[in-house]
């Protein structure tokens, strides 16, 4: 239920994140653990149908650019795939995000607000 006025975010996967963490016959961190994404078609008919149903779109924005790729990157695939390659990630892994937290944030930033074309690994 939505009050009158209300807003609601929707955030979902994209169809150009690319995980890249597979390895040869594994299945990816992605393929594991949410559906692959959607692309902007998709969520084009979806907030079509949304709007049938009496919500008015206010603002979409399709993301995931080239900063948006970057920080995926810095923020998650390297970060799983450190204690595949060592044990020694878990005792680097909170040293790590300390500087590449500040660096993810910023470059996350950068792709909401920017205007960088979506972008595959």
């Amino acid at each position: 239920m939505l009050r009158d006025g209300g807003h609601v975010i929707v955030n979902t996967p994209s169809d150009q994140a690319g995980s890249g963490t597979k390895t040869r016959g594994e299945e990816g961190f992605v393929d594991e653990h949410v559906r692959p994404g959607y692309g902007l078609a998709a969520l084009q008919e979806k907030m079509e149908e949304a709007e049938e149903a009496g919500l008015e779109t206010v603002r979409a924005r399709h993301t995931y650019g080239t900063y948006g790729s970057k920080a995926w990157r810095i923020l998650v695939k390297w970060p799983i795939r450190m204690p595949a390659a060592t044990r020694l990630a878990f005792a680097v892994l909170p040293v790590y995000y300390l500087a590449a937290l500040p660096a993810g944030l910023v470059l996350n930033a950068m792709d909401v607000t920017g205007t960088t074309k979506p972008v595959r690994d």
